[in-house]
């Protein structure tokens, strides 16, 4: 994951590294492993599922449905 901040108009000294290290916690602190997690569990999710759909096939198979 990457990120740029543009900004424009008159700031007082350092506002830039506060700004940025603000947008940096949210982004890359906080939010990246947040979907990081999200993407693990749908990832798990879908294996259950074909895992499932697998079982349900051979199932059938076996039982001749």
């Amino acid at each position: 994951m990457t990120g740029s901040i543009h900004a424009s108009g008159e700031m007082q000294k350092d506002t830039d590294k506060i700004v940025e290290s603000v947008w940096r916690h949210f982004i890359f602190d906080r939010l990246q492993p947040y979907a990081e997690k999200i993407t693990m569990q749908n990832s798990r999710s879908a294996m259950n599922i074909m895992s499932r759909n697998n079982r349900s096939q051979y199932e059938n198979y076996q039982t001749g449905s």
